[in-house]
């Protein structure tokens, strides 16, 4: 089949339903896919199935997955970043337990409803939602040449050039800057088969 066929709702070239530019996250230019990864998505899309991107850090997953978003309308992509200490269920809530048994011993009635505890994570969200979405699962790393932050969670807000980082329960934000000048580390970016490594 052709990329034209009317099961390919991912064209890969970046271009959203209303015509625009995808977001790209801050990033310049804009993402566009290899036609073997286009079909590879467009497959998963026409099964209702999920699709899992591997590979090293900096090699465009989480570019793939913001492209796939903004081209079919789906909205900001739903991000769950993994510990070693996560369990499955994980993935789609998290529960106050603590919360719970404070509100129990003090004879708060919201005791009763374990909704009000339940708090929904990336793939618990994108299972309620009405429309499709996009999750992206894995840990959250933005650089810039030689300089790189890591978190929990990556906001990026583009329109007002700022963005924030969160930290985990276990673990901090992470930012390693270097002062400009001679001195400076070089970008250690380097090509892959499906694009570009990056530190």
């Amino acid at each position: 089949m052709t990329a034209s066929s009317s099961w390919m709702r991912y064209r890969g070239d970046g271009t959203t339903p209303s015509g625009e530019r995808g977001d790209t996250r801050g990033e310049p230019g804009r993402y566009l896919a290899d036609p073997r990864l286009a079909t590879a998505v467009n497959t998963a899309l026409a099964v209702e199935q999920p699709l899992l991107v591997t590979g090293e850090a900096g090699t465009g997953k989480t570019m793939l997955a913001w492209s796939i978003s903004a081209e079919l309308g789906l909205g900001d992509v739903l991000a769950f970043h993994t510990r070693s200490d996560n369990q499955a269920r994980d993935t789609l809530y998290e529960i106050d337990h603590l919360l719970r048994f404070y509100h129990a011993q003090t004879r708060d009635p919201r005791a009763e409803n374990i909704e009000t505890y339940v708090k929904w994570q990336a793939l618990g969200e994108a299972i309620r939602s009405a429309q499709q979405r996009v999750v992206l699962i894995g840990n959250a790393r933005v650089w810039r040449d030689a300089d790189v932050v890591t978190g929990e969670r990556i906001t990026i807000y583009i329109a007002e050039d700022r963005s924030v980082v969160e930290g985990g329960k276990q673990e901090r934000v992470k930012a390693i800057f270097y002062q400009s000048g001679p001195n400076r580390p070089k970008s250690e970016i380097k090509f892959g088969p499906s694009g570009p490594i990056c530190p």
